[in-house]
């Protein structure tokens, strides 16, 4: 489960999501937390286990017909794209 955006609300969204999902990941595209969210929330985000923060990163695109299934994930930095969660090898 991702949640987008490097604000104070993300962090709380994933913080509360964190409780019933196996992992959520955080997505914002700046370097750091510290310019758009509260100390107190980064200081949980790392202290809690299924929480992973990825910066510097944006989504480039979504999968799936019905329903969203995956994201192509890009690293601004040096533009490489993974899609999250993984395609299954074939």
């Amino acid at each position: 489960m991702c949640v987008v955006d490097g604000a104070s609300s993300a962090g709380q969204a994933a913080l509360h999501l964190a409780k019933f999902a196996a992992r959520v990941t955080l997505l914002a595209r700046g370097g750091a937390l510290a310019a758009s969210m509260s100390d107190y929330l980064i200081t949980l985000l790392k202290a809690t286990p299924n929480i992973e923060v990825r910066l510097r990163t944006r989504v480039a695109d979504g999968h799936g017909q019905a329903r969203l299934k995956a994201l192509t994930l890009e690293d601004v930095r040096t533009g490489q794209l993974n899609r999250s969660p993984p395609q299954p090898s074939t």
